[in-house]
């Protein structure tokens, strides 16, 4: 065999050689070792393949399920490169033709498709709920939004009355966002989050009816239906922004001290609601009627104005715009948590009605003498002004002006930059009305907005006063 010959046989396998100089006498030996070479060859580089498939595939098998999630098109790409490097080397040696690397690509399509069922499956099946939720929260808060995010969006695709893949989807997600303390990261509740339970308000003031729901399958909520006349795209921009306040406020205060938002919705019946938790003490006024005897009035009057503090820190501020005992919760450790914060003009904007007229008789009680006669905006002062009538409402259970009940003459009394009388009952000495909290109310009440403390002072003040 010639060095010529030797040449042109590189390149060919060991078996079409053997078939081409088998036959000429005195070759094969020669052709034997040249046949084992070749073989040697072909196995080398098959081998070097292999062995990196085989430590990718073995990277791959270590990961658990959430860590497989976030790689799963890294290794989807990882997975089509192995093919397209073991179809290179079986086509340069002419083990496999191009008819099968194309099934094998359609294999891994098809394999790919049944993948991403089996991950449904497990996102939505229950019994993985508690495990799952404890991997996800060891990971980076943007890994855990990521996730989240996924999961959410698969609610839409299965968001019909029944269906099981929503349900498991819709508790597993629930148990995640409780053990990540996190909301979603969605507000636009719109995949079926929250469906309503009973056809009728359970409570209704204003231009809002009140519904109970249920929350992702596991958490009682309560659902606030504004009544809107001239709700338009518009209106949907201006949810749009509130979510970036809500959003922005439950980093900073995570529960604390305001009621969380858990989102909105525009598509389940005619009207726009808004989603919170639902709290079994009620409000404020409601809790300390229940367990008057039992409550430490100073500290929840203080806890109270460290949740206006949270709101008038931001940056912007945020203004309530309608605080009183009734837009304060109670949850279940006896703290308050402040609600409604910023729903007065929400309700303004979509309604069309000045929210001073939409509410009325409601809040005048607590409304500064600037928003009565001038129909000033709500203001830090303004809330400054109506923490001290919740103050007083707290304290005596009853609401400001009480003494009045006509509330024409209470508007009068307002106009007039009257303040409520200072009570002088026993029960009411005995809760903590004492005279720095009186004197520190009557600043608040000032008819200049100028005038009144900041919620910064008042906390010292209050402070002072728990010491003393």
């Amino acid at each position: 065999m010639s060095g010529s010959q030797i040449f042109i046989a590189i390149g060919k396998t060991a078996a079409e050689i053997a078939v081409e100089f088998t036959p000429v006498p005195g070759l094969q030996p020669a052709v034997g070792l040249l046949c084992k070479i070749i073989q040697l060859c072909e196995n080398v580089s098959i081998n070097r393949c292999l062995e990196q498939i085989q430590v990718k595939m073995e990277k791959w098998a270590e990961l658990g399920f959430i860590k497989s999630f976030f790689k799963q098109d890294s290794i989807k790409e990882d997975i089509q490169g192995c093919l397209v490097l073991i179809s290179d080397c079986f086509t340069k040696f002419q083990f496999v033709g191009t008819i099968e690397t194309n099934r094998w690509q359609e294999d891994f399509e098809k394999t790919y498709r049944e993948d991403q069922k089996g991950i449904l499956a497990h996102l939505s099946d229950i019994k993985n709920g508690q495990a799952m939720a404890l991997e996800v929260s060891h990971e980076p808060e943007n890994k855990r939004v990521r996730f989240m995010a996924s999961m959410q969006n698969e609610l839409g695709q299965h968001n019909t009355r029944g269906d099981i893949v929503h349900s498991g989807l819709s508790s597993n997600l629930y148990q995640i966002q409780l053990e990540c303390k996190e909301i979603l990261p969605d507000l636009h509740l719109k995949r079926g989050e929250v469906e309503r339970i009973g056809v009728f308000p359970l409570k209704g003031e204003g231009a809002m009816d009140i519904y109970e729901g249920l929350y992702l399958k596991r958490e009682k909520v309560a659902i606030k239906t504004v009544r809107a006349s001239n709700f338009n795209p518009k209106s949907i921009k201006r949810f749009s922004r509130e979510v970036k306040v809500w959003t922005e406020l439950w980093k900073v205060d995570r529960g604390r001290h305001i009621l969380p938002f858990y989102g909105f919705c525009v598509e389940d019946g005619p009207y726009p609601y808004m989603v919170s938790p639902w709290k079994s003490n009620g409000t404020a006024i409601e809790y300390v009627t229940k367990f008057d005897s039992a409550i430490n009035y100073p500290e929840l009057i203080i806890n109270i104005a460290r949740g206006i503090q949270v709101l008038h820190h931001m940056k912007p501020p945020i203004v309530h715009g309608d605080l009183k005992a009734d837009n304060i919760v109670i949850d279940e450790m006896g703290n308050p948590l402040i609600a409604d914060f910023g729903l007065s003009q929400i309700i303004e904007e979509i309604t069309g009605v000045p929210f001073s007229q939409s509410r009325m008789t409601n809040s005048w009680r607590w409304s500064a003498p600037e928003v009565i006669i001038d129909g000033a905006p709500p203001s830090l002062a303004v809330d400054i002004y109506a923490f001290a009538m919740t103050v007083l409402e707290i304290y005596t259970h009853k609401q400001p002006f009480s003494n009045i009940k006509a509330p024409g003459k209470v508007l009068v009394e307002l106009s007039n930059g009257t303040c409520p009388p200072r009570p002088t009952e026993a029960q009411v000495l005995q809760r903590g009305m004492d005279d720095n909290t009186w004197d520190l109310m009557t600043k608040c009440w000032s008819s200049d907005a100028s005038s009144r403390p900041n919620i910064d002072a008042i906390i010292n003040t209050l402070g002072v006063s728990k010491v003393l």
